[in-house]
């Protein structure tokens, strides 16, 4: 039996990309920049007709914006809860952990702004 045209049905997950715990609905990184507040934000695309959702990161909070204080694990991942806008993306189908890209859109003396790719 060839099986080579075959891919695995068990998915790993590369822990020292970024990636989702399904279960607990957060997003773990070590290539996000830690701050101590983060922001969860979407912008409208009219080219998809969806939402493109954003982590800001900031030293302090931003007037007019709801942040939370973030936390990073014993490993130096940061942890984000993605639970303020699960239900509103992709992420509501997947049923196991997974790797997601994340891209940096912008970054200054005080944050940076990463866009979540693949939700």
């Amino acid at each position: 039996m060839n099986l080579s045209a075959y891919d695995d049905s068990i998915v790993t997950v590369d822990k020292t990309k970024t990636w989702i715990n399904v279960k607990s609905k957060t997003l773990s990184s070590h290539q996000i920049k830690y701050r101590r507040y983060h922001c969860l934000l979407q912008r409208y695309n009219p080219n998809t007709d969806d939402y493109n959702y954003y982590i800001a990161m900031c030293d302090s909070p931003v007037k007019g914006r709801t942040f939370v204080h973030n936390y990073h694990n014993n490993n130096g991942r940061v942890r984000i809860s993605l639970a303020p806008i699960w239900n509103n993306t992709s992420l509501v189908k997947v049923s196991q952990d997974i790797n997601i890209e994340i891209r940096l859109v912008e970054e200054q003396d005080d944050g940076e702004i990463y866009q979540i790719v693949d939700i």
